[in-house]
């Protein structure tokens, strides 16, 4: 051996040793990898998915590629890898898995879920149909071939499927309900074969057995209950479907399908986006690509009028699949809706080139045009979708659901159709309400049962109201109806197009069901562009869950929606209407604003163009924030503006472009011009902010400072004094007083104090001093010194403070409240001052429009002294607010009848008869009444009442005489 060839043999050596120990390390870190798989399951039902998908895919490169443990591990890998949304990845480990072992079943199974995912429905059909001819017991790949079969209209292939699963169920009947169950996932894809046909099955002997044995065997397989959730919320079972999804988040944490699915029924049952926000959060981030996800916020940007960040979630969920027909039918609204109709065809045409029956399509078409109050123009697409599928309940639903929303007119074939919807969904309990509240109003011709709901008409309105109230309300109606008709026609120079109807609900169960369809309180109003609803007064008041409220502002509120939708052609922000309507019916709305105080202080008020986000988080500040927008169009700009916004949404002009082309001024400049109207309001509103702990916090650290000027330190003081901490509020004012004498609230302060402990020679002098000083700013001074000067017998000293404290605060309604002061001061004086006296009585009902003690009293002060213009206003008020009082109904006719509106007095006079059956003298004053107009028939009825009740009462037999009876 040479030296050269024992180098060679060295190497050679060398070289065999190298491949000797890589094969051994390759050995080892297989070996270590297949011990790192123990750690997958751990992972994955600890929501560590990014975790696990790391782990396998170390497994897979550690593997040879397509050897058998490659082969094993692949499918795990792409089903995780497509957890966290890594959909690419995991589509090319399948393809590669099959490519080289075709026989896979395993992977070629989870080839075609991933293809469905990507929208290759056409290869994933392929996929499962390779699976079954090879394994044709193989019941996941028959129930998740559903899956493309359905996205391409093969209505051959669902009812082969449906057919399968039937046969399937009934040859294992008896195993299924004795428990004897190898894999519990089978009766899942029962569930998933028979659902279209037969869903209450699916439920009960699919999914709900599934889940049963899962959880018996304690295993962590979400699919079940996912796709038991998902077959609910198709059917609107919302509730079932919120449980389904939160029992996955059980054994598996942050599970992207089970978060976006809980955020989806939180979006369709209630529009909770405070709680569906976070949810689609996690899911993103944990998923980015998740469609679900992406498309419930789309939802929620489309809710809020952010368009544009709608149209970049659905196109992220279009990135992911572009054939989904979800994210196609919301890409085809974002075109509709902005009136590009030449690419909301496109959409269209794309979504009917994949399943030439897409009835889905039009449905959820029509369900987004709805969301944006297009309620005149869903119905089409509705049509269209029966018209595809006669066989889909959806169609039906939606358009049922819009045709009865259309008004009287709409409610025979609306109810039609929702029967026809409610017999291929009895899981629907929209429809079920909506049914039934239709057959109080048109009554059950089969079952020969009339309605409890009565029509009457007007010129412009169809009227109902229920038989209880229908006498006590319908004179009131028929009067505002018409009247708002012609105010508002002439206010927005615009009359709508009818016919127009109003449904006035006796109850709130009744309202809920007549406008969303399910139980919920609270709602007063509703308007759907022709139809408005308003709840009956009877169920306002004292002891009742809605405190009392004007109906006749209600309606004139719901009135407006009808002129601001129809305007616009249903495109105006809801926020907009929202306070449009405020404005124009201007209720005094006075319980909110200690909320606007808050919020303003605290910076919180949203601006112009992010006012829609209040309709989700806060509805009301929609209504009296917004209202101060209106108010800053009309003030600068005059109500023309208003008229011109709305016509500029019926052109596709979003909120920004519309208001700048009104005003001529950019956001920030108008944004500042509705602060100025909210710090005009505030001047007249003398609230403080309600302090938290975080606020008292920020207090104490500035008056803290050895610098702190006197008014911090009585702001402070205050902050202490509304937390009952009394004598640390003391020292303050104090204190600030040492810094400055003339510090008003700090002297107010001490004066509210000396006050409570009866001390009212202290208090006043704190008072008097505080008001000489700043006589603007001293609310609370005022009013404590016109209680004093009252108890004093100071009569003009009293009535001159009670006048400076409501100039300074007309909106104070609390205790001691100068409306109610007032009134009794200026009849004390010598002589007496009633008409000052009767114009503060006015003057309280238009602070308070809901004050029926004011409207009361100042009904009978008005009588007394013979004002009888100030009593009609007076008893008008009451009556928008509570009419079931007979008194105030007797009182109200002998006013009309001092007018001479003989009309209207016997409208108050009927109504006393009908409240008060035994109300003898009100029968006779309407006998009479009829009797002077010529009314015989109607005067005959009435004295035969009369004479009923008391045969021997002389005004009834004197106009029994003069009728000749």
């Amino acid at each position: 051996m040479n030296i050269s060839q024992s180098r060679f043999f060295a190497a050679a050596c060398l070289c065999a040793c190298l491949w000797a120990f890589a094969g051994a390390q390759a050995v080892r870190a297989e070996e270590a990898a297949g011990e790192s798989l123990a750690w997958v399951d751990e992972y994955l039902n600890a929501g560590r998915y990014k975790e696990a998908a790391e782990i396998l895919r170390k497994n897979l490169a550690a593997a040879e590629k397509g050897s058998e443990r490659w082969q094993k591990v692949a499918p795990k890998a792409a089903d995780t890898l497509r957890i966290i949304g890594e959909y690419k990845e995991a589509l090319g480990i399948c393809e590669e898995a099959v490519k080289a072992a075709p026989k896979n079943m395993a992977a070629l199974s989870q080839l075609g879920e991933l293809q469905c995912e990507a929208g290759q429905y056409e290869e994933a059909l392929k996929s499962f149909d390779a699976v079954i001819a090879a394994a044709p017991e193989n019941q996941r790949a028959w129930g998740l071939r559903l899956l493309p079969a359905k996205a391409l209209g093969r209505k051959d292939l669902v009812k082969k499927t449906t057919d399968h699963f039937f046969e399937l169920f009934n040859s294992k009947a008896e195993d299924y309900n004795a428990g004897k169950v190898d894999d519990p996932m089978e009766m899942a894809y029962v569930g998933l074969g028979i659902q279209d046909e037969n869903p209450k099955d699916a439920f009960e002997v699919g999914f709900m057995l599934a889940e049963k044995f899962i959880q018996k065997k304690g295993l962590k397989q979400p699919e079940a209950f996912l796709w038991s959730a998902d077959l609910a919320f198709d059917k609107y079972y919302f509730g079932f479907a919120a449980e389904r999804y939160a029992e996955v988040l059980k054994f598996r944490p942050k599970y992207p399908d089970a978060l976006a699915g809980q955020a989806k029924v939180l979006m369709a049952s209630q529009h909770d986006i405070a709680k569906a926000q976070p949810l689609l959060k996690e899911a993103l981030a944990i998923n980015p690509n998740h469609i679900e996800a992406h498309l419930t916020q789309a939802m929620i940007e489309f809710t809020q009028d952010r368009d544009e960040e709608a149209k970049k979630h659905i196109e992220a969920a279009l990135a992911t699949n572009p054939n989904h027909n979800v994210a196609l039918a919301n890409l085809g609204f974002y075109y509709h809706f902005i009136r590009q109709a030449d690419k909301a065809a496109e959409i269209e045409k794309k979504a009917l080139a994949l399943n030439p029956k897409n009835a889905e399509y039009y449905c959820l078409m029509g369900e987004l045009i709805e969301d944006k109050h297009g309620f005149l123009e869903a119905p089409e697409f509705y049509k269209k979708a029966i018209e595809l599928d006669p066989e889909d309940w959806r169609g039906y639903y939606g358009l049922g659901m819009n045709t009865a929303r259309q008004g009287a007119q709409g409610e025979e074939e609306g109810k039609r159709l929702l029967l026809k919807a409610f017999k291929m969904n009895a899981f629907n309990p929209w429809a079920k309400n909506m049914i039934t509240v239709l057959d109080k109003f048109l009554g059950d011709k089969e079952q020969d049962v009339p309605p409890v709901y009565f029509t009457n008409s007007t010129a412009h309105y169809i009227l109902k109201f229920h038989k209880k109230e229908a006498e006590v309300v319908r004179p009131y109606l028929e009067e505002w109806t018409e009247n708002a008709y012609a105010d508002q026609a002439k206010r927005f120079g615009f009359e709508p197009q009818g016919p127009l109807t109003v449904s006035l609900c006796l109850s709130t169960n009744d309202q809920a069901a007549r406008t969303v369809g399910i139980p919920v309180g609270g709602i007063l109003g509703v308007c759907f562009g022709k139809l408005c609803t308003v709840l009956s007064p009877r169920e306002g008041g004292e002891g009742k869950p809605t405190p009392a409220f004007n109906w006749r502002k209600v309606f004139e509120h719901e009135y407006a929606h009808v002129m601001a939708l129809q305007m616009s052609q249903f495109r105006v922000p809801l926020w907009f209407t929202e306070a449009l309507s405020t404005f124009v019916e201007n209720d005094s709305r006075l319980n909110t604003d200690q909320l606007i105080v808050n919020l303003y202080y605290k910076g919180q008020l949203k601006p112009i163009e992010k006012m829609q986000e209040y309709i989700y988080e806060n509805r009301i500040l929609a209504y009296v924030h917004g209202r101060f927008v209106i108010e800053y169009l009309n003030k600068e700009f005059g109500f023309e503006a208003v008229r011109k916004a709305l016509k500029l949404f019926a052109a596709g002009k979003n909120l920004v472009q519309t208001l700048t082309e009104v005003t001529g001024k950019t956001l920030p400049e108008m944004n500042a011009g509705v602060e100025n109207q909210v710090k005009e309001f505030l001047k007249k509103v003398r609230l403080r902010p309600s302090y938290d702990e975080a606020d008292m916090a920020k207090l104490e650290a500035a008056a803290s400072s050895a610098d702190a000027a006197a008014q911090q330190l009585a702001e402070l003081a205050i902050a202490y004094l509304t937390h009952g901490k009394n004598q640390r509020a003391v020292a303050l004012a104090q204190k600030a007083l040492e810094k400055d004498p003339k510090c008003v609230d700090a002297l107010n302060l001490l004066g509210v104090l000396a006050m409570e402990k009866k001390d009212y020679a202290g208090a006043q002098a704190k008072f008097v001093e505080s008001t000489q000083i700043d006589p603007e700013r001293s609310f609370t001074a005022w009013h404590r010194l016109g209680v004093i000067y009252k108890k004093e017998g100071r009569t003009t000293k009293a009535i001159e403070a009670f006048e400076m404290a409501r100039k300074l605060y007309p909106r104070y309604l609390g205790p001691d409240n100068p409306y109610y002061q007032l009134p009794e001061l200026y009849t004390d004086l010598e002589p007496a001052q009633n008409d000052k006296a009767m114009q503060v009585w006015l003057d309280a009902l238009d602070a308070n429009t809901d004050d029926t003690e004011a409207a009361e009293k100042g009904l009978k002060f008005a009588v007394e002294i013979k004002d009888w213009k100030a009593a009609a206003a007076c008893a008008n008020r009451h009556n928008e607010i509570n009419p079931y009082k007979p008194e105030i109904h007797r009182l109200a006719g002998r006013v009309f009848e001092e007018l001479k509106d003989t009309p209207r007095a016997i409208r108050e006079y009927h109504v006393a008869t009908v409240l008060d059956e035994k109300d003898v003298e009100s029968f006779v004053k309407v006998g009479r009444l009829n009797f002077v107009l010529g009314n015989r028939d109607e005067a005959a009825k009435n004295v035969k009442a009369a004479l009923e009740i008391d045969g021997t009462h002389e005004g009834a037999k004197a106009l029994q005489k003069d009728l000749g009876l």
